[in-house]
């Protein structure tokens, strides 16, 4: 079943490796376009240092991410390098109920399930690094992940790479301004298509 947003808001759906840079994306899109804001997704993995409560996740244990998923909370849900991840259905419809567009971070599979209920109102963005080498450097460089946990995110990289033809839009983001003045070009060809 599809489902239409009556507000015509927009969502815009970061999906892509990890290590592609689609948090930094996010954090310089919203210093230069107006109307939109981030949209947290709820996790079981702990803060990181330079994370906001409320504003890049909402931070739950395991058992109360269990209940929620016992209740039928999510519209999306996995379990991702250990950790559960999720977005649910009430800060989906929340969204369209506000007075601006909003953006995620989330991977491929969840993007496509909510995509799949709101096809004209969520919009997929695959970010991703000209190759796998880029990648590998950058996780290296975070100096937070193991050799073998590198060696973990370069694989469930190359899938989903393989489904990055279901995106809406692909951004290589090689070099970051270049990449977001792409992404805020997006943004402005969604917002007049849905405004026509």
């Amino acid at each position: 079943m599809t489902l239409e947003n009556p507000n015509q808001r927009l969502i815009f759906l970061l999906a892509g490796p990890s290590g592609a840079g689609k948090n930094t994306l996010i954090e310089a899109l919203l210093d230069m376009v107006d109307n939109i804001s981030q949209l947290p997704s709820v996790t079981t993995r702990p803060r990181r240092p330079n994370e906001e409560e409320n504003v890049h996740h909402k931070f739950v244990p395991e058992q109360e991410f269990i209940q929620c998923i016992s209740e039928d909370k999510f519209i999306e849900w996995k379990v991702s390098y250990g950790h559960y991840y999720g977005t649910p259905k009430s800060i989906i419809t929340a969204s369209f109920d506000s007075n601006h567009d909003h953006i995620a971070d989330i991977d491929i599979w969840g993007s496509i399930k909510i995509k799949e209920k709101y096809p004209r109102n969520v919009i997929i963005v695959f970010v991703r690094t000209s190759t796998l080498a880029i990648l590998e450097q950058r996780l290296r460089y975070r100096g937070l992940l193991t050799r073998e946990q590198i060696a973990d995110r370069l694989t469930t990289a190359q899938r989903e790479l393989a489904l990055e033809g279901q995106s809406d839009y692909i951004i290589s983001n090689d070099e970051l301004q270049h990449a977001v003045t792409r992404l805020a070009d997006i943004i402005q060809i969604e917002r007049n298509r849905v405004s026509n």
